[in-house]
């Protein structure tokens, strides 16, 4: 939506800062993570290293008319695809792709099972999978160790429950 967005010219920015939605806090961010992800398209910039360009990136950016970024010090691009993209490159956001896309066909699988239990722990996976990659739009990040444990928590139970019902 982003670069719809900044192909026409930033309309929706401009018509949401003045509507009073709070435009200026994310944005700035993602526009800056987009930067970096241009600048070192592979393997990014390196983990953990957001908070190091930001400023750097920050001063360069062209913001559409409007968009005032918060000067402060900012450690994560508060999405986390965004932030695989700037600091892993490319090659960190198809690991990430494939441990989400791995995570929801499990759960597909899990969904489709005859017994009764297993649809029932199938569809919270998915629910659960699908709150955590929501949430990961507008906040999340790898910088918190919690993240990072949700995630593989859940791509090991989705995982461990698929192998369970094919031995049943």
């Amino acid at each position: 939506m982003l670069l719809a967005d900044a192909a026409t010219g930033f309309r929706l920015v401009e018509r949401s800062a003045t509507h009073g939605w709070n435009s200026t806090a994310r944005l700035p961010f993602w526009l800056c993570a987009w930067d970096m992800l241009l600048d070192a398209p592979v393997v990014g910039q390196g983990p953990r290293t957001f908070g190091s360009f930001y400023a750097e990136y920050l001063r360069k950016a062209a913001l559409p008319p409007g968009l005032i970024a918060d000067p402060r010090a900012v450690p994560w691009p508060h999405n986390l695809y965004l932030e695989v993209l700037a600091e892993r490159g490319l090659a960190g956001f198809a690991a990430l792709s494939l441990v989400l896309v791995n995570g929801f066909l499990g759960a597909r699988k899990l969904m489709m099972s005859v017994s009764d239990e297993t649809r029932i722990l199938g569809y919270g996976a998915c629910a659960a999978l699908a709150g955590f990659c929501l949430a990961a739009t507008i906040e999340l990040t790898f910088l918190r160790q919690w993240v990072v444990i949700v995630l593989f928590m859940l791509a090991g139970v989705i995982s461990h429950l698929v192998r369970l019902e094919k031995w049943t």
